[in-house]
């Protein structure tokens, strides 16, 4: 529980949830385009070397790919 005082009048606000918090955080980030630039850069690198090559997989996770593959152009193509 926050409390906040003004003047005489002692307000209690309920606490931030965790989705408020990082609202907060993001609209802060996004104020310093250079800091959100670098955010950015950070994620694709990120997301870039967790995303593995069909080569470089395994045979069972290689038919379980494809098969996500097939299933996600058979529900687009509806």
């Amino acid at each position: 529980m926050v409390l906040i005082q003004h003047r005489d009048i002692v307000f209690k606000m309920a606490p931030m949830s965790n989705a408020e918090r990082q609202r907060k955080y993001r609209e802060k980030i996004k104020q310093n385009a250079e800091k959100y630039e670098e955010k950015k850069k950070k994620h694709r690198e990120y997301m870039k070397a967790a995303r593995r090559p069909i080569p470089e997989l395994a045979e069972k996770e290689k038919e379980k790919k494809r098969r996500e593959w097939t299933l996600a152009k058979k529900k687009k193509v509806v």
